[in-house]
C-alpha cells in the first residue's frame, strides 16, 4: 500500500500550487505520495469513486451529467508530477510502457483507460505528487 503523506499546511501549500499551475481546474486534490522500498502499487485504472462522489455531494447537478467511459461527461484530469529525479528501482508504469522521468516532469494519465503500476526496488522512498481536478 501506497503511503500519503499530508500535513495540513503542506496542503494548502500544495493545493494552492496545483491551483495557479492549472487555472481552468476545478475541484482541485493534490496530495504528496511516497513509495517505500519494497513496496509494489499493482496494475489498476483509477476510476475515482471517492473523488466523483466528493465533488458530486457538493455539486449535485453533475450527476445529471450522462456519462460513458466512450463519451465521459466531465474531462478529469490526473497528473503525476516527479518531485525527484528518477533512481534506478523507481518504477512507473502505463500501459506496459516505463514512464521515465527527471525532477519536475509531469505525466497526465487517463485514468479510466490507463492501466497502471508501480514499484520500488530501491532503498530510497519515490516521492510524487498527485493531481487530480476537472476542467469544464
Amino acid at each position: 500500500m501506497l503511503t500519503m503523506r499530508i500535513i495540513p499546511w503542506e496542503y494548502i501549500i500544495l493545493t494552492e500550487w496545483a491551483k495557479a499551475t492549472w487555472p481552468d481546474l476545478k475541484f482541485i486534490d493534490a496530495k504528496i505520495q511516497v513509495q517505500k522500498p519494497s513496496q509494489v502499487c499493482d496494475p489498476h485504472l483509477d476510476f475515482l469513486g471517492y473523488y466523483l462522489e466528493d465533488i458530486c455531494m457538493t455539486h449535485p447537478g453533475l450527476l445529471k451529467l450522462k456519462h460513458s467511459l466512450k463519451a465521459p461527461a466531465i474531462d478529469i484530469w490526473r497528473m503525476f508530477i516527479a518531485v525527484e529525479d528518477q533512481i534506478p528501482g523507481h518504477i512507473f508504469s502505463v500501459n506496459n510502457v516505463k514512464w521515465r522521468w527527471k525532477a519536475g516532469d509531469c505525466m497526465r494519465l487517463n485514468n479510466w483507460q490507463a492501466l497502471h503500476w508501480t514499484k520500488n526496488t530501491s532503498k530510497k522512498d519515490r516521492t510524487i505528487i498527485k493531481v487530480t481536478g476537472v476542467k469544464f
